[in-house]
């Protein structure tokens, strides 16, 4: 299997102009929460901030980071309905509570894994990271524990690290080329990049699957010399 980055693209396109009403919806608020981030930003280095603001920003921060990430695990639910079901709806966005902890476990588990990573040298930190780009997709979609869906992600993306980092590279220039003048093209580029992912997902977790049924996967001979760093 390949995955084409042109193909994921095209069909993520197709699938937002059809559902465009929604996904433009789910776009304003996601640029709404990084507006309300970027402008406290600003004031955060203003010498003009009176005291009671100064001291209201650090809990505005990390109530927009909760907010940030409890959002970031809807998108991931609606671009599985879409994908799947051709429908979702706005309620989906915020229907992902149950997944917030798990994830934020996991995001401190990676976090950790990847420093490390980078510490040792670029490149590990570098794959670690893509290859447990998925966790938080496993935990949404399979409501698997924080250590059950870094490894699942790590075995899914077994083989298609570079691929998924080519996909990456052109998804951030899209974004950068988006955000020009004002970021307005954020509405539209928050959930197509969603769309990318999570059809570069389902197309690894159907593969993976497969290979499992036909009995070509083991965890003792991965497809590219790769060796889990997770036992």
């Amino acid at each position: 299997m390949k995955l084409d980055t042109t193909a994921l693209i095209k069909t993520s396109w197709e699938t937002f102009k059809a559902h465009k009403k929604l996904l433009l919806k789910v776009g304003a608020i996601m640029f709404y929460i990084q507006a309300v981030s970027f402008i406290l930003d600003k004031i955060k280095g203003s010498y003009k901030t009176s005291p009671l603001i100064s001291n209201a920003i650090p809990f505005l921060d990390i109530s927009l980071m909760v907010i940030g990430v409890f959002l970031s695990l809807g998108l991931i639910r609606v671009s599985l309905n879409l994908i799947r079901n051709g429908s979702a709806s706005l309620d989906d966005l915020f229907s992902e509570g149950a997944a917030f902890w798990p994830v934020i476990l996991a995001s401190i588990l990676m976090y950790i894994g990847i420093i490390l990573g980078l510490f040792l040298l670029i490149v590990p930190g570098l794959i670690l990271a893509i290859g447990w780009m998925f966790s938080q997709y496993l935990i949404v979609d399979e409501n698997l524990s924080p250590m059950e869906a870094i490894k699942r992600s790590w075995n899914i993306t077994n083989g298609f690290k570079w691929s998924l980092f080519g996909i990456g590279i052109v998804i951030g220039i899209l974004v950068v080329i988006s955000m020009i003048p004002v970021g307005l093209g954020l509405l539209v580029t928050i959930p197509l990049s969603s769309l990318v992912m999570t059809y570069a997902y389902e197309s690894l977790r159907s593969h993976y699957e497969q290979t499992l049924k036909e009995g070509i996967v083991s965890n003792s001979s991965l497809q590219d010399g790769e060796t889990s760093p997770i036992v």
